[in-house]
């Protein structure tokens, strides 16, 4: 009994333990659900509460060692890292936004393909969910929330700590594909669209090092997806009917094929390559004999 006590408080840094902490502060937000429904700011407080639920049961269960902030930030120099300057960020905010709708149509398609609900169904869907934020006002602490605290969580968690253990022991494309995984399943039925932006998060977090682009990019996304469904539902291809339409259905079409691609080669690119993990060895491995 002793000896697995002191094998669970033995400092080590794995994504079991980082998903199981996640998991548990899910949890605990399931059962104060009651508690924060109805009450203005309840999805800041939601946010806030699984956050601090999250570092301190990640902190006890890798205990007596402490999470290495500054190397999963980005704010050290634990390893090579691309130059970010502002044509690299504003680039990385425009791809975000392509890839984002690429991965919408590819939705679209893949629910007439191979789901119960046809093109049309999501179509309407989107249209409904315009209807009513445009019928309703916008709640700007939800927004504020989706757009900043749920993206810092969430990066901080997905990329910073999972993605970071998971480039201690693999190869960074099944790094990449293991931390979209794992970002998808917490997603739920969103499965499909969190899988696609979560490889493209993690290789802007693998290139550049700085958990502070991929918040950013990660908010203008949700800002996207959170202000502009009718948008995204009248430039989608199965918007158009008319064949003399054709040039602009074959442009819309773009972005999907480009989300396709360039998820392929990112893979393939990454393939054999390693990159050091924010996280020093001796707190992922353990210490040979």
């Amino acid at each position: 009994m002793i000896t697995k006590i002191e094998s669970l408080f033995d400092g080590k840094v794995t994504v079991v333990r980082v998903v199981l902490a996640y998991f548990l502060a899910k949890l605990s937000i399931g059962f104060l659900f009651d508690f924060f429904d109805g009450l203005a700011g309840a999805a800041l407080a939601s946010e806030l509460v699984l956050f601090i639920v999250f570092y301190l049961t990640i902190t006890v269960l890798i205990f007596p060692s402490k999470l290495p902030l500054k190397s999963i930030i980005g704010n050290d120099s634990y390893t090579r890292k691309a130059k970010l300057n502002l044509t690299s960020f504003l680039l990385a905010m425009i791809l975000g936004v392509i890839f984002r709708y690429g991965v919408m149509v590819l939705n679209i398609f893949y629910s007439s393909m191979f789901s119960a609900e046809t093109a049309q169904e999501s179509i309407d869907a989107l249209h409904l969910v315009a209807a009513n934020r445009i019928a309703e006002n916008i709640d700007f602490i939800s927004l504020f929330t989706k757009t900043t605290i749920s993206p810092m969580i969430e990066e901080f968690v997905y990329r910073g700590c999972i993605l970071g253990c998971l480039l201690s022991r693999f190869n960074v494309s099944r790094s990449i594909l293991l931390s979209a995984i794992i970002f998808g399943v917490f997603h739920g039925s969103g499965f499909f669209s969190a899988f696609f932006g979560g490889v493209f998060l993690a290789a802007i977090y693998v290139i550049y090092k700085n958990i502070f682009l991929c918040f950013a990019v990660h908010g203008v996304v949700n800002l996207f997806v959170f202000l502009s469904p009718s948008l995204i539902v009248k430039i989608t291809p199965f918007y158009f009917k008319d064949l003399q339409q054709f040039p602009l259905f074959g442009f819309s079409l773009l972005p999907a094929f480009m989300v396709i691609l360039s998820t392929v080669l990112l893979l393939t690119y990454f393939w054999n390559r390693r990159e050091s993990s924010p996280f020093p060895i001796e707190m992922t491995k353990n210490h040979q004999k």
